[in-house]
């Protein structure tokens, strides 16, 4: 009895320090991808977005998982995200719930460093990518990203 307790115990104890490490290892995360990115390529279901049209738009991020798109300063789209830093890939789930695509979920996948990120991601219903490719047909979305400095 003893010992199926302590197990018990055990396995439980352990499952609340991975849960913990895991809420951490996503607070880290998001504050690193908190702030605003500006788009520097973007493809669309194998077709490059010109080039002109993607600088336009912004992406602002904040620390509890809530974005907004701008194009040309006015807010186009806003939702939340939910982040799994821990997967590899990193994944990354999210809903617009206003504007563009509202009402869409989206998988994807990231890549994040200080100032540069990427992101590839489709409707749900098309599946999380597990590369960062775009192809003609797999109605997936490419963009890769510049921190914009204060």
């Amino acid at each position: 009895m003893r010992i199926t307790l302590a197990l018990v115990l055990s396995l439980a104890f352990s499952l609340g320090v991975a849960g913990q490490a895991g809420e951490d290892a996503v607070d880290k995360e998001r504050k690193l991808y908190q702030g605003v990115w500006k788009v520097t390529s973007f493809v669309l279901d194998g077709k490059e977005v010109d080039q002109n049209n993607a600088a336009k738009l912004l992406f602002i991020n904040k620390a509890d998982g809530a974005w907004i798109v701008e194009a040309d300063g006015k807010e186009i789209s806003s939702g939340k995200s939910d982040i799994d830093p821990t997967q590899k890939p990193k994944t990354i789930d999210f809903m617009p719930t206003s504007g563009v695509f509202s009402g869409n979920e989206y998988l994807g996948i990231y890549e994040l460093g200080k100032d540069a990120r990427k992101i590839c991601f489709a409707e749900k219903s098309k599946g999380r990518p597990a590369a960062f490719e775009a192809p003609e047909g797999s109605g997936r979305f490419l963009l890769t990203f510049e921190r914009v400095k204060k």
